[in-house]
């Protein structure tokens, strides 16, 4: 029988970590940017490799759903994601880079595993495509895998279909002059999950300490 992760029941808190971000950068609604190519679009993306986010996640099983707050920080291939439940508490914290993957509860116990969904599966009896996501959140499809895709008129994702998810774009910022997703929605099969972006930054560089983060102040 598949097992589901507390945060997932209807009275509990999800608190996954993707990241939410800005400080610095201010994010506008992104109602008429300027035209550009879907393969410069692609390269300017890709070169966003650190980022600081948080917003809400919210996932859908068959049989259950929940919702929680979410931070995201990214360096290069390391990552923390944090999920928080009522009054700011950190119920799960994921933390990953090369072959290394650590996920850590509200209760204190960790647990380790190569990669995330690995991690996911080994814990909860489901896969959540972090590795993925880390392009997707970037308005990207995962390099080097195939996919089907659909343009808005400004050349920018609104429906990618990639390894047997399906990801609507449904809305963008511009952050720094480059236009981001602020609303996702990912579909398989047997899980829902939609994102909500309140903040990006993609200015500070992050300094990892073990599993702690800091901006690095100017």
């Amino acid at each position: 029988m598949m097992k589901y992760p507390g945060w997932i029941g209807t009275q509990g808190y999800i608190t996954l970590l993707i990241v939410c971000l800005s400080a610095c950068t201010s994010i506008t609604p992104s109602s008429s940017p300027p035209a550009t190519s879907w393969k410069d679009r692609q390269v300017s993306l890709s070169r966003i490799q650190h980022w600081q986010l948080n917003g809400k996640v919210g996932v859908q099983t068959t049989r259950e759903l929940g919702s929680a707050n979410v931070d995201w920080i990214q360096k290069y291939n390391q990552y923390t994601v944090s999920l928080f439940g009522p009054l700011g508490m950190v119920r799960f914290k994921l933390t990953g880079q090369a072959n290394r993957v650590t996920l850590e509860t509200a209760d204190g116990k960790r647990y380790t595993a190569n990669n995330p969904e690995q991690l996911l599966v080994e814990q909860w009896g489901f896969r959540l495509p972090i590795s993925s996501l880390i392009y997707w959140i970037r308005g990207l499809p995962v390099s080097g895998m195939t996919y089907t895709k659909q343009l808005d008129t400004y050349n920018r994702l609104s429906e990618l279909v990639q390894q047997g998810w399906r990801i609507q774009f449904l809305s963008y910022v511009n952050v720094g002059g480059i236009d981001l997703p602020n609303k996702i929605a990912i579909t398989s099969s047997i899980l829902k999950v939609k994102l909500i972006i309140y903040r990006w930054d993609i200015t500070k560089p992050i300094i990892f300490v073990d599993t702690v983060y800091l901006s690095q102040q100017k």
